[in-house]
């Protein structure tokens, strides 16, 4: 099985920092970061060639805001002044 590690910018415009993320089935985030001024997940794919997909639900959290129930805390970054808390929603 093939294994490789895809990069996702992040597109948190809903206002509550709320995104998905259409995969390969059996998908897994292993990274949160900026490139280039540009907020990613890096999520590594178990069988890039699959033809189905799955749909990966996250929030991104300023320090001090609420927390979604039902989320669990992936990583936290440093941008700058501000630290953003990526938590992936059940």
């Amino acid at each position: 099985m093939d294994r490789t590690v895809w990069k996702f910018p992040v597109n948190a415009d809903d206002g509550a920092g709320h995104f998905e993320i259409e995969t390969p089935p059996g998908a897994k985030p292993v990274l949160f970061g900026i490139q280039n001024n540009v907020p990613c997940v890096w999520m590594e794919i178990s069988n890039p060639y699959e033809p189905d997909t799955e749909t990966h639900y996250f929030c991104l959290v300023g320090t001090g805001y609420d927390v979604p129930p039902n989320a669990t805390h992936f990583q936290s970054i440093q941008d700058g002044e501000y630290v953003w808390h990526l938590y992936v929603e059940d």
